[in-house]
């Protein structure tokens, strides 16, 4: 009876604490399954063990994200490992979980239908249809299942076995704790290949069954099945554990939970009966019977679970799997501590005696396994490092070949540098290869001869091109003004530099064209708006009236206009339009900005200026005035000879300049000049130095800064053009000497001696000598290149004559006959011409000398010495060629050229040598008083005296533009006719011949002096190279173009 009572009290306190649990868990279920999560772990956290098992096990895994579940996952598996650490000595908590089946006898059938069902269900071996990828499976499943927690989801319904690895815990704690942690998330792989292996026959169909569905489904359809399954399993060791601790209502409620997660949970539906019979609601047994049967039951259960759990052991090490049949026999040695107290201490004993037994036996043989495995891992692992190195030199020696090909291809395409950065990737796979060392050196060899051979090309192009310019440069070009072939280039590229710097912009250029055009104007009456309107149409430009401006000065669009005008500019129409409308009171005015012509008022207009520079540099450059020409005049030589040792000088003196070449104005005033010039003529009210508003100028290295509106500094172009345009005017001036000879000489003469000796007789010798021979000899006129000039013959006294023929002989006997003969008939003409140039700006003076200077003694300085004489010479410089002295003014219509011509022209005839004699007196001797007496000293020396024939003229004169002028000249003539002869004899004809001498020189002599201006106008010769070229550089401000 007492312990009826005693029973009874329990019972009754079992009751109660599942109804407590019963209302508990509807206010737990309230908080979601994140919250819960959260909540579980702080209580983990807080050392709560039972609390977070609770808590953590009412979680749904469906409702948590992946990472959620993996956080359930390892939180029980640290609940379980710390219960385990707690609780060594006595079976674990979790077995409980797995123990808590308790039933009564009549459950007893219950708990025996499940050992018939894995019979059939090995039917499900068709599982490892997964089989044609066996390979893989083994090393997915060999390292996790040795390991991992995961394996527990695989055991049938039977309680015991979803905790068979935490049963272990005392001998496999480390790996069991370790892998949960890292291989949790991959357990759904290895359960599909353990279904597959032989050893999966003894497994439940659970097990089974889930195997072959594992390759099926997705990775997130796996983890929803795993999530379910262990929810499942947490939920079936929650109601076990509070059956074991007689909470039989909360038992039931954590088992219908399990079932309604997983319907054909064996586990959930055997725990479910037996709760539900121990509660009574199926028989209504006594409570101490049922409980004795129950304790029976879980024996029984016991021991057919440790004896399956062997079977599972045997048959694993059987297979050759030590790691799954120590996991067997912790489970079965986990099953008889576990139930203990329903086991006889002899079969406890004896079962667990066993179960050591066996596992000392499967730990060696492990060991050997695991010895082998790492045997087999060393070997694989070395034949795989050899793989992957047999692989690697293979690919090297594949991309070395490449290289090498590419690298070869590359050389036969010359392309050298990029072979060599190929050959330097090969090297640097193998910098051993001799294939690419010896291309490398060969492109190296390859790469320097085609650089010296391009060196050489070069330079042999470099001087046939300086060959070329040599031959360019000695064409004798006949134009006065050659421009480059690209001169429009140029000039496009240096006015918009311009136009860029000090000139309108392009558009606006374009705009003042279209302005220019001529257009016709007739307008009677016509409103204003519509006049606008019709320029507009005509001149395609677009047009801005202010009208608001023009409103305020009294201007309406109404306002009529009656203009009539045939052809007229654009820009003149619009400006008489504009003075029509506006009157003397209201001035109007347009201006072009940006491509728009803006009408306004002149006021309204005069608000908006615009800064802009101009450089003058070009206008303040003065042309000297060269008016120091040498002269050529041996008066004025003599004058500036000088005295002293070693030498003189003269006033012909090459370089020397005026003093006054730089006398003028100068440069700043030049300048203020210019600046004085623009405020007269471009609006001149607006300056501010005039009291105006509107615009100022300042100057800054020549540049001139100017702020004022765009149609004043349109003016001011203008105004710089035209002075540029003015300045821009050159003259080019030749002169020419030309000097026209003609000499003649027809000489023709018989001279005949007879002598007639008589041998032995009284008679002296009888000479008749004919001496008209010598009388008509050739003479000198003294004109320059007569053939009677001694120079250009010899003179008859040194016995040789420049004759065309001289015939001479003669007959020795007591007769005897010389006879000489001499004819000679010579014409000469020639022409010389001496024609300096040179180009001057208009109104400047310049000369040009082309000369030849010859140095002379001049004068002897004597130097007296200790009986001795000399000389010391001086030196002076005599100048034989042309000056062309000349300043000329083009007339205003440039059609004239006025001249101020100083042209000299000078030759040096002769060098006359004269002798210098001087005497000393050198005081050596002795009287016969004693005294000195002096000797005297002679010393000689020679002095030259130049003969300069020279031509000088002195004039101003006009000539027309590339006119003639003959400046000046000179003509000589000279005729000179001789004829001489025997009288009487010299008539008779034929005889005559015999005493008659003949001859007759004439010459003549023409100097001209003609000068020649042309004026070169750059505008106009543009034009003509470059048709329309000038009419753009106009636009930007240009002198001509």
């Amino acid at each position: 009876m007492p312990a009826r009572h005693s029973l009874f009290a329990l019972m009754t306190v079992v009751t109660c604490l599942g109804l407590v649990l019963c209302l508990t868990v509807p206010a737990a279920a309230d908080m979601t399954a994140p919250q819960l999560l959260d909540q579980g772990k702080a209580q983990l956290e807080a050392g709560e063990l039972d609390a977070a098992k609770t808590t953590l096990s009412r979680i749904d895994p469906i409702q948590l994200t992946k990472d959620q579940r993996l956080q359930l996952q390892q939180a029980l598996q640290m609940v379980r490992d710390k219960q385990r650490t707690a609780n060594a000595p006595t079976p674990p908590t979790p077995v409980a979980e797995e123990s808590s089946t308790p039933a009564p006898a009549p459950a007893k059938p219950a708990a025996e239908k499940p050992k018939p069902e894995p019979k059939p269900e090995p039917v499900a071996k068709p599982a490892p249809k997964p089989d044609p990828k066996p390979a893989p499976a083994p090393k997915v499943v060999e390292k996790p299942e040795n390991t991992t927690v995961i394996t527990e989801p695989t055991v049938d319904g039977e309680p015991a076995k979803v905790e068979a690895p935490k049963a272990e815990a005392p001998k496999m704690e480390k790996p069991k704790a370790e892998e949960p942690k890292v291989e949790v998330t991959k357990a759904q792989k290895p359960k599909a290949p353990k279904a597959d292996k032989p050893k999966a026959e003894a497994k439940p169909a659970e097990t089974v069954a889930e195997a072959p569905a594992a390759p099926e489904p997705s990775n997130g359809e796996m983890l929803l099945q795993q999530a379910a399954k262990l929810r499942t399993q947490q939920l079936v060791a929650e109601a076990d554990e509070a059956a074991k601790q007689g909470q039989y209502n909360r038992a039931s409620q954590l088992y219908n939970q399990a079932l309604s997660i997983s319907p054909d949970n064996a586990e959930a539906g055997k725990g479910l009966e037996t709760v539900r019979a121990l509660l009574g609601r199926d028989t209504g047994t006594n409570l101490v019977e049922d409980y004795a049967n129950v304790v029976k039951l879980r024996g029984e259960q016991a021991k057919a679970r440790y004896d399956e759990a062997m079977a599972q052991a045997r048959q694993s090490l059987a297979a050759g799997n030590p790691n799954e049949s120590l996991d067997a026999v912790s489970l079965a040695k986990a099953i008889i501590d576990t139930n203990r107290q329903y086991l006889s201490e002899a079969e406890y004993a004896r079962m667990s005696k066993a179960a050591g037994d066996f596992t000392a036996q499967v730990q060696t043989q492990a060991e050997q396994a695991r010895m082998r495995e790492k045997l087999e891992g060393e070997r694989q692992v070395k034949a795989e490092q050899i793989k992957r190195r047999m692989r690697a030199e293979e690919e090297r020696d594949r991309k070395v070949q490449e290289l090498l090909h590419r690298a070869n291809d590359l050389r036969r395409e010359l392309n050298y540098e990029e072979a060599l950065d190929v050959l330097n990737q090969l090297l640097f796979l193998d910098k051993h290869n001799v294939a690419a060392q010896a291309m490398q050196e060969m492109i190296n060899d390859a790469i320097v001869y085609r650089n010296t051979r391009d060196l050489q090309r070069k330079r042999e192009l470099l001087r046939s091109q300086q060959s070329v310019d040599n031959n360019e440069a000695a064409l004798p070009y006949t134009e006065l003004i050659q421009y480059p072939p690209d001169w429009p280039q140029l000039t496009a590229t240096r006015l918009q530099a311009l136009g860029e710097a000090g000139a309108d912009s392009e558009v606006n250029r374009r705009i003042m064209e279209k302005l220019k055009q001529p257009i016709p104007v007739t307008f009677d009456g016509n409103r204003l708006e519509n006049v606008i309107e019709y320029l507009r149409n005509v001149t395609g430009v677009d047009f801005f009236v202010n009208w608001r401006a023009l409103e305020g000065a009294g201007i309406e669009p109404g306002t009529t206009v009656t203009l009539q005008l045939a052809s007229v500019p654009g820009d003149k129409a619009l400006q008489l339009i504009l003075d029509q409308v506006g009157g003397d009171l209201v001035p109007l005015g347009y201006t072009v900005d940006d491509g728009v012509v803006t009408i306004s008022t002149q006021e309204n207009l005069g608000k908006n200026t615009v800064f802009q520079t101009y450089d003058i540099r070009d206008l303040v450059v003065q042309a000297p005035s060269f008016d120091t020409a040498p002269d050529f005049d041996l008066t004025a030589i003599s004058r500036g000879r000088g005295s002293g040792g070693g030498g003189g000088s003269q006033q012909t003196n090459l370089f020397q300049d005026s003093n006054d070449e730089t006398a003028g104005v100068s440069r700043g005033e030049l300048i203020q000049q210019i600046m004085q010039l623009i405020r007269d003529t471009v609006d001149p009210d607006s300056w501010r130095t005039n009291g105006g508003l509107v615009s100022s100028m300042s100057e800054l290295n020549g540049s001139l800064i100017v702020n004022t509106t765009s149609e004043n500094h349109r003016k001011i172009i203008s105004l710089l053009a035209q002075l540029r345009e003015s300045r821009a005017l050159q003259i080019n001036v030749e002169a020419r000497f030309l000097l026209v000879d003609q000499n003649y000489l027809d000489e023709v003469g018989v001279d005949m001696d007879i002598t007639i000796t008589d041998p032995g007789g009284d008679l002296t010798p009888i000479s008749i000598l004919t001496e008209s021979f010598n009388v008509a000899d050739r003479q000198n006129t003294n004109l320059t290149g007569s053939f009677g000039s001694p120079d250009t013959g010899s003179s008859p006294a040194d016995g040789t004559f420049s004759r065309g023929l001289s015939v001479s002989g003669g007959f020795m006997n007591d007769i005897q006959v010389d006879l000489l003969i001499r004819a000679t008939q010579a014409n000469r003409r020639s022409t010389q011409l001496t024609a300096p140039r040179v180009t001057f700006f208009n109104g400047q003076r310049a000369y040009v000398l082309v000369a030849t200077q010859l140095s002379y003694i001049s004068d002897l300085d004597p130097v007296v010495g200790t009986r001795s004489a000399a000389f010391d010479p001086e030196i002076s410089v005599v100048s034989s060629g042309v000056i062309l002295d000349i300043e000329g003014t083009v007339s205003a219509d440039r059609r004239y050229v006025t001249l101020t011509a100083r042209p000299s022209l000078a030759r040096v005839i002769r060098l006359r040598q004269l002798t210098v004699l001087g005497t000393t007196v050198d005081n050596t001797g002795d009287d016969d008083t004693g005294g000195s007496v002096g000797i005297p000293d002679s010393a000689t020396g020679l002095i030259e005296a130049p003969e300069l024939e020279l031509t000088t003229v002195r004039t101003t004169v006009s000539v027309p533009d590339k006119g003639t002028l003959l400046l000046g000249g000179q003509r000589l003539f000279a005729d000179v006719e001789i004829e001489a002869g025997v009288p009487v004899l010299s008539k008779i004809p034929v005889i005559n011949r015999l005493f008659t001498n003949r001859s007759t020189v004439k010459d003549e002599r023409t100097l001209l002096i003609l000068i020649k201006p042309t004026i070169l106008i750059q505008s106009e010769k543009e034009n003509e190279l470059f048709p329309g070229l000038n009419q753009s550089s106009k636009l930007f401000g240009g002198t001509g173009s």
